[in-house]
C-alpha cells in the first residue's frame, strides 16, 4: 500500500510506503490519513484470483 501526501512544503507529493499487515497489527505503520491524502493498493495474486472467481460466477440481473 502507497499513501500519497502532499506537503505546503514540497512541489511533488510524498510517497509514503505502508504495510496493511502492520497497520491492522497496532503498531506504528497505523497511519493516520490527511484530508488530501491518495492511497494506492497494488493488486497481489490472492486478490486477482478472487476477482476472476467473482466474475465467472456472477448472476446477470434479469432486465424487465
Amino acid at each position: 500500500m502507497y499513501v500519497m501526501r502532499q506537503l505546503n512544503t514540497m512541489q511533488a507529493p510524498v510517497v509514503i510506503k505502508c504495510s496493511y499487515k502492520a497497520a491492522r497489527s497496532g503498531r506504528a505503520d497505523n497511519l493516520l490519513l490527511a484530508d488530501s491524502d491518495l492511497v494506492h493498493v497494488d493488486e497481489n495474486r490472492v486478490i486477482a484470483a478472487i476477482e476472476l472467481v467473482k466474475g465467472l460466477f456472477s448472476i446477470p440481473f434479469p432486465f424487465f
